[in-house]
């Protein structure tokens, strides 16, 4: 019998905005072989772009990602800067949180907080 994950990415970070986030899900059989495969993702801008402020219709969401029945998941988090702090200092940037968290019905299966650099982004990986 398999499993339906949800896999939630979450931040408050106040600037998120600058950040595009793609959440992918790979959902494997017992035997390891791929069944489906599912993303989703939050762009605000193109790399690089350089946003000067918040864009007025952004609003902070988590990104959510359901899976069909499956026996386990390789998940991939991106969290891509398009947009770099102005300040060049690297105590004045620290590092951010995103909480991950899988659950399947009300069964927790991960539930972490990762830390995310402010010009480096991060990708977090999670196979369960």
């Amino acid at each position: 019998m398999g499993r339906k994950f949800t896999v939630v990415a979450s931040c408050d970070f106040p600037y998120l905005w600058r950040y595009n986030l793609l959440l992918s899900c790979e959902m494997c059989d017992a035997a390891g072989e791929r069944i489906d495969f599912a993303y989703e993702e939050r762009r605000t801008g193109e790399i690089g772009c350089q946003m000067k402020r918040k864009p007025a219709d952004w609003k902070p969401s988590d990104v959510v990602l359901s899976t069909i029945e499956c026996d386990h998941i390789r998940a991939l988090l991106y969290v891509n800067p398009h947009t770099m702090p102005a300040g060049r200092e690297v105590e004045a940037l620290p590092p951010f949180e995103v909480r991950v968290k899988v659950t399947d019905g009300e069964e927790i299966l991960y539930n972490k907080i990762h830390y995310v650099d402010q010009r480096g982004g991060a990708s977090i990986s999670i196979s369960l």
